[in-house]
């Protein structure tokens, strides 16, 4: 990636505080798309939400709105 470093910086604290982000700006409390689906039998979860399903940890990502 050729991006300048404080690029990059704001953009990954962003993803890592979307839950914040959400709360303060938008004024609601985030919900996780996941865990949404939890009466989804959970074998079936990762291929309703993960897009990468071949990549270890696919499953922990919570696709917070």
């Amino acid at each position: 990636m050729d991006l300048p470093e404080d690029m990059v910086e704001t953009y990954v604290r962003g993803m890592c505080n979307m839950r914040e982000y959400v709360k303060k700006y938008l004024g609601v409390e985030p919900v996780s798309f996941i865990n949404d689906f939890s009466k989804i039998p959970k074998e079936y979860r990762a291929g309703v939400a993960q897009e990468y399903l071949e990549l270890k940890g696919h499953e922990a990502h919570g696709y917070t709105f």
